[in-house]
Order: C-alpha cells, then structure tokens, then sequence
C-alpha cells in the first residue's frame, strides 16, 4: 500500500494539474472572449458599411397617403425642413433611431 508520503505528493501533483487546468481553461477563455469581441466588432463595421442613407424629402413623406397623419411631420415640412434620414443603432442591446433634418 502507498506510504503517507506517497498519499500526500499525489495529492499535491493532483492539485498542481487542476490548478493549471484551470489556468489553461481561463487562458483559453479569455482567448475566446478576445475573438469574439474582434468578431463582434468586425461584424459591426461590415454592417456599418453595408448600409446606406436614404435621404427623403420631408414634404413628400407628409403627403404620403401610406403615411399616417402627423401634425409634427407637417409642421416640420411647412417651416422649410428639405430632407430627413433616419439611421438605426443598437449598443449594447440598446436600440435606437436618430433621425436627421
């Protein structure tokens, strides 16, 4: 049978190994984490570039009969706004609509 010596270097081999599994798990980890922020980032640019920005005319829109009614839109039209475009953003899982005039 193995002496207690034996018993305890085992025991201390066996905490070594889990102590760098561990640590090749949180390096691999973080690698992971690292390519998907690349990706993540890398898909936003691509899509970024993708897209295009449609300029309407305001007053077109306001006398668009698919349109509903909007007395702002109307108003905006009447005090000379030419051109709008909206452009849609998400951070983060926040989403949104900036609209330019």
């Amino acid at each position: 049978s193995p002496s207690e010596r034996e018993i305890a270097i085992d025991a201390a081999t066996d905490r070594k190994n889990a102590a760098m599994e561990k640590q090749e798990n949180d390096d691999s980890n973080q690698e992971d984490d690292r390519e998907t922020k690349i990706a993540q980032a890398n898909n936003f640019h691509n899509a970024f570039d993708k897209r295009k920005v449609v300029w309407r005319e305001v007053s077109a829109i306001a006398m668009d009969p698919f349109q509903s009614y909007s007395p702002r839109l109307n108003l905006l039209a009447k005090a000379g706004f030419g051109l709008a475009a909206g452009v849609e953003f998400n951070i983060h899982g926040c989403r949104g609509l900036v609209v330019y005039m």
